[in-house]
């Protein structure tokens, strides 16, 4: 988020929930259960939709004890940064492609039983491209014969000038 943009809500016992725009404090307030709304985090790893699990999180947990600034060490956090980002731009989208594998397995089987229940339909459409084909190839050499006439006639006016 950036600075000046959402609002933060404190509750009595001291927990803290930050909230990007008013739609998501609406819903907080209304006591909507986040997993049952399709836009938000919570419904996309309920869903698996997202990584739950991985060992690349534990990086991102914050630290309640603070570190006396070091040089050395500053840049080594800047660089391991960069390469735990990479990691994990990877491994989103291995999970990303296997997700997709699936869901496509489980539209081919679907579509495997459909076609299955209705052959009869797919050999009628065969039968139509079959005749499309055909016609198309009859007006192609038809269009191919009548460019050879024009072509000839043009060569012999060519010559008799």
């Amino acid at each position: 988020m950036f600075v000046g943009h959402g609002m933060k809500f404190v509750r009595n016992d001291g927990s803290e929930f930050v909230f990007c725009q008013s739609k998501c404090k609406r819903h907080f307030s209304a006591r909507h259960s986040p997993r049952k709304s399709k836009w938000t985090k919570a419904h996309r790893k309920t869903a698996g939709k997202e990584m739950l699990y991985d060992s690349i999180f534990n990086f991102e947990k914050r630290r309640n004890a603070p570190v006396k600034y070091n040089r050395e060490i500053y840049v080594k956090t800047i660089q391991a940064m960069t390469m735990i980002e990479r990691i994990k731009r990877r491994r989103e989208e291995r999970f990303y492609l296997q997700r997709m594998r699936q869901a496509q397995d489980k539209h081919m089987t679907g579509v495997r039983k459909n076609l299955a229940k209705s052959d009869h339909l797919v050999n009628m459409l065969r039968i139509k491209e079959k005749r499309v084909k055909r016609t198309i190839t009859d007006k192609t050499k038809a269009i191919v014969a009548q460019a050879v006439k024009d072509s000839q006639a043009l060569k012999e006016a060519a010559m008799t000038n």
